[in-house]
């Protein structure tokens, strides 16, 4: 099951200094562990209430009021929900009008306090004021492509502009990448920058001919890209093979380099392995390649980094692998780099979406049959 956590709501300078009192009688090298327990689900798999049933939580945003906010893809929606878990409204239907909402995700609250949603079908970005009782329709801005290249917060550059994660295709190198474009209230992008490509010999992705040309595929936890992207236009990148993430400024020049030494890989359970065996087995099947001659493996370690995120308070959070089964963790960055707290949260537990702030976070948790249910952790 997935699980999130929760923490005390400390906000800008509070929070510094509570993790700095954490970490005072600690070496540099050993900041606090502070692990989450859960202390609010909104959803189960006993639950009937349609307000309360998730069929693909896709955003989380928390707003200054401690309503939770959820998006939900396959419903076309998105719900608010009181600090206590009650429903109070919800957002959209499906369809192409103001208001309407498809396929919604990455939500966002910016500084004048409306919500921002992406929508991946429409793909344009929709604002909305919250009330009390429901919320209005404020505008939308088009996006600049169809392609889909992050569920990360909707972002905004220093000048406001919203910054729209596009494709474009590099005729030298023959592949897509990812570009940012920065546009304006009409949706026209006034300026472009591309996201950094590793070198091609740190990944792990595979070519090979098959029956029908060639195919490519990521050796099964191999090393891949890893990206986040957070408030004004800052930008983290790493490979997940390597613990050395660089962390650029919305201008694009590097604020820092984090790295560490000796973190570990983890071996993989008997259970990633057969699921690893089944894929293998299939990508065969449905190439047409042997599995001798498809350059692919069933690796016995993982990659030492999971993912990157931004949370509410622009710290960087850097995602270490875990075994199967085990609490998922993170190493906690504040704004000026300093390593400040080592995160726990309970096993199965997803924090992708990265709405935390302070100590309080929210996540997803998901049950064997696939039931979703929100859930809000605490950091102690």
């Amino acid at each position: 099951m997935l699980h999130v956590r929760r923490a005390i709501l400390l906000c800008g300078l509070g929070a510094t200094r509570a993790f700095a009192a954490h970490a005072q009688s600690r070496s540099p090298s050993e900041p606090p562990r502070l692990r989450a327990t859960i202390e609010l689900g909104i959803g189960d798999a006993n639950e009937s209430r349609d307000a309360y049933i998730f069929g693909a939580i896709d955003g989380l945003a928390m707003d200054a009021q401690g309503r939770i906010i959820v998006a939900d893809r396959k419903d076309h929606t998105v719900r608010v929900f009181a600090a206590d878990g009650r429903h109070l409204y919800t957002i959209g239907r499906k369809g192409k009008g103001p208001g309407d909402l498809d396929s919604p995700c990455c939500l966002a609250i910016a500084r004048d306090g409306a919500l921002w949603v992406k929508e991946n079908g429409n793909h344009r970005y929709s604002a909305f004021r919250l009330g009390t009782t429901e919320a209005t329709f404020v505008r939308s801005t088009r996006g600049t492509t169809n392609s889909v290249w992050s569920t990360d917060r909707v972002d905004f550059d220093p000048k406001g502009r919203i910054i729209d994660l596009e494709s474009a295709f590099n005729p030298t190198t023959k592949v897509f990448r990812a570009v940012r474009a920065h546009i304006d209230s009409a949706g026209t992008a006034v300026e472009r920058d591309t996201i950094p490509k590793p070198p091609a010999d740190s990944l792990s992705g595979v070519s090979f001919a098959t029956k029908n040309g060639f195919a490519s595929y990521n050796q099964p936890f191999g090393a891949t890209e890893l990206h986040a992207y957070g408030a004004g236009g800052e930008m983290a990148h790493a490979v997940s093979s390597n613990y050395a993430v660089a962390w650029t400024a919305a201008d694009g020049k590097r604020k820092t380099l984090l790295q560490r030494s000796s973190v570990p890989s983890p071996s993989l359970s008997a259970k990633e392995r057969e699921a690893t065996e089944e894929l293998l087995n299939s990508i065969s099947r449905n190439t047409g390649v042997p599995r001798a001659n498809l350059k692919l493996v069933v690796p016995t370690r993982k990659m030492p980094l999971q993912a990157l995120g931004f949370d509410l308070d622009g710290r960087l959070w850097i995602e270490r692998s875990v075994m199967d089964g085990q609490p998922g963790e993170a190493d906690l960055y504040d704004r000026s780099g300093q390593w400040i707290a080592i995160m726990q949260w309970p096993a199965g537990v997803t924090m992708r979406f990265w709405t935390v702030r302070g100590r309080t976070g929210l996540g997803v948790a998901e049950d064997e049959d696939g039931v979703q249910r929100v859930v809000r952790l605490q950091f102690r």
